[in-house]
């Protein structure tokens, strides 16, 4: 649930997957509602919340395919308003109380435009992760593939395709293994640490001084 403050309140059961950003076509913002909702409306009584953490995209609010676009996600999403909150624009100060209360960032990106700040944000707060198989290569650096391969785990375990029966199962799965939640928020955290700026200024450094 989302107080007047845009603040969740999280009951004890309830797992939140969480996606942040404008709602966009290529971020699958779309997608992932549609998704969503196909679930929730076979299984009414599930403990599983989509929150929505954002709003309209302000350079396109004048463009009537992008006023269809939001109608129906909106439409979409009130059928299952128990289940799925589109909060609209979040406040900077905000985002912290959103990832904090997340069990899992999600990015069901259609397609990789730049790197991605939500992700990043992720590894800021420890949060485990899961990327669309359209981006998953950004988690083929050698950092990242050094603390999975340290885990004995493979960066698929993380990535998805965009057929929402993978992604439910995989989402499902995770959240009935506890050991793999305490995984993955190990590798989110052990990332952060890795590209923390006391690190990355050293290897800057280095590269000067070559």
């Amino acid at each position: 649930k989302i107080n007047k403050n845009n603040k969740i309140f999280k009951n004890n059961d309830d797992f939140i997957v969480t996606i942040f950003g404008y709602l966009a076509w290529y971020k699958g913002t779309d997608w992932i509602v549609d998704a969503f909702a196909s679930y929730f409306d076979h299984h009414p009584k599930s403990k599983f919340k989509l929150i929505v953490a954002g709003g309209p995209n302000p350079n396109h609010l004048d463009k009537p395919y992008y006023q269809e676009y939001l109608s129906k996600i909106n439409s979409t999403a009130s059928k299952h308003s128990h289940h799925i909150q589109i909060t609209g624009f979040v406040d900077e100060k905000d985002i912290g109380n959103y990832y904090q209360k997340s069990d899992l960032i999600l990015l069901p990106y259609r397609v990789g435009m730049s790197s991605s700040g939500p992700l990043s944000i992720a590894f800021t707060y420890h949060k485990p992760f899961f990327v669309s198989d359209k981006i998953a290569p950004i988690l083929n650096t050698s950092d990242i593939s050094h603390i999975f391969q340290k885990h004995s785990l493979s960066p698929k375990i993380v990535s998805f395709s965009l057929d929402s029966k993978d992604l439910v199962q995989k989402i499902i799965r995770l959240k009935n293994n506890p050991k793999l939640q305490q995984e993955l928020t190990l590798i989110s955290r052990e990332i952060s640490s890795a590209r923390s700026w006391n690190n990355i200024s050293q290897q800057y450094l280095t590269c000067l001084n070559l």
